[in-house]
């Protein structure tokens, strides 16, 4: 039983390391990203029909160690976007807790998921979450944890 544990608590501690790092870093590890064209004359309130996906190169489960992430992301601003390889991102958004939890309940019942809702968590700074229906057969892992004013996101595909 503590086996089962361990690939997630590992994981939390990746990540608050990470934040911790990005945090006290001072200086920006990568350029930022080109603002976006604006919008063409009368396209300005249109939304897209569906959330933006953080893409990378390959296909889902593909087992390359390169991207094969391609996950719905919020439209507040990204910071630190990480292509952690294998199928894994994970990035800080301004946004709080519930909003994000909010975000990804929704994102992923758009793409017909399905929530493993016994496995939801969520304490005052963090939460966990597992979707199921996935086209590469494996779960969908999200989690977070509130570092000073944003949330660091990591989501994965894992073999449940």
């Amino acid at each position: 039983m503590k086996n089962k544990w361990l690939p997630i608590l590992t994981t939390w501690i990746v990540l608050a390391a990470l934040s911790l790092a990005c945090s006290l870093g001072g200086g920006k590890a990568t350029e930022e990203p080109a603002a976006p064209p604006a919008p063409a004359a009368g396209q300005e309130d249109k939304q897209p029909a569906e959330p933006p996906l953080a893409t990378g190169k390959g296909e889902h489960g593909a087992g390359d160690g390169g991207s094969n992430a391609q996950f719905p992301m919020p439209e507040a601003k990204i910071e630190g976007l990480t292509d952690l390889g294998n199928g894994q991102i994970n990035y800080q958004v301004n946004m709080d807790l519930d909003a994000v939890i909010a975000f990804y309940k929704q994102a992923f019942k758009a793409q017909g998921l399905v929530e493993r809702e016994i496995v939801f968590s969520q304490t005052d700074t963090t939460f966990s979450m597992v979707f199921d229906g996935d086209p590469s057969g494996n779960a969908i892992v999200v989690q977070g944890v509130v570092i000073q004013d944003k949330v660091n996101v990591n989501i994965r595909y894992e073999d449940l």
